[in-house]
């Protein structure tokens, strides 16, 4: 059995309630015939003041939801050579697959070392167990554990993603999560900031998670950043996070 299954299982079961608002169904429109009646035009049509009888709602569901995500997982040597922060990201990785994937909500997941690897864009799917294996077997055997930490350049990568994305399929929420377990070794550190106060301004939320010596690193180069001591709980982390992001949108509206 995964060992990642009852995790996934349970931020599914959050984020299915959590995130679904989103995607629920409005009345809108002017027909002549539907469930609901809108009064104002009701009582307008009562006193001759229309000359259509298009009194009525009907559901309309959304085109999209307003959601996307993306992941971009430290593949730099120190991940592989420590076995709890490679079981930890990889697992980060596993999970983030299986719940966006259960959801049908768009994500990307990329990687990074000495430059941006791009993985998998918006519009492909990894539903199926074999597709899966496919590309955690391409990561593990072909991008995993080489390289430095070019952080600037790992960001810069999933950012140009995101943004052409944005060109055809805009959404009002756009998360960025980068998980890195080191300091940026091409010293890029004040350009990190930038890029994500750059990226803030285009509706996208870079969150940079730190473990082991990342810790230090997304504190001082990340606006928005999260630290964990313990790889293994990186899901419940984002997990959280999220959950704290959506319910306080909802109390502003």
């Amino acid at each position: 059995m995964n060992p990642w299954s009852k995790t996934a299982d349970k931020i599914f079961a959050v984020f299915d309630k959590l995130l679904k608002p989103n995607s629920d169904f409005e009345y809108e429109g002017h027909f002549t015939s539907g469930p609901r009646i809108e009064v104002e035009r009701a009582v307008k049509a009562v006193h001759g003041m229309l000359t259509r009888l298009a009194v009525f709602q009907r559901k309309v569901d959304p085109a999209s939801k307003d959601y996307r995500f993306s992941l971009l997982l430290d593949g730099s040597g120190s991940m592989a050579d420590n076995s709890v922060r490679q079981r930890g990201g990889l697992g980060l990785a596993a999970v983030f697959v299986d719940v966006f994937e259960r959801l049908g909500l768009p994500y990307s997941l990329d990687a990074f070392h000495d430059s941006y690897i791009p993985l998998k864009g918006f519009r492909q799917s990894l539903k199926t167990v074999g597709q899966r294996n496919q590309f955690f077997n391409n990561l593990i055997l072909n991008h995993w554990g080489g390289g430095g930490t070019n952080l600037r350049g790992g960001i810069a990568g999933s950012l140009k993603r995101i943004l052409a994305e944005q060109k055809t399929d805009r959404r009002d929420i756009e998360f960025l999560f980068v998980l890195t377990d080191g300091e940026e070794t091409n010293f890029d550190g004040p350009e990190i900031r930038t890029l994500c106060s750059q990226a803030a301004k285009q509706g996208i939320i870079v969150v940079g998670i730190g473990i082991g010596e990342g810790m230090q690193t997304v504190r001082t180069h990340f606006p928005v950043h999260l630290t964990e001591t313990n790889p293994e709980r990186l899901p419940g982390l984002i997990m959280e996070f999220i959950k704290e992001y959506a319910q306080s949108r909802v109390e502003e509206d």
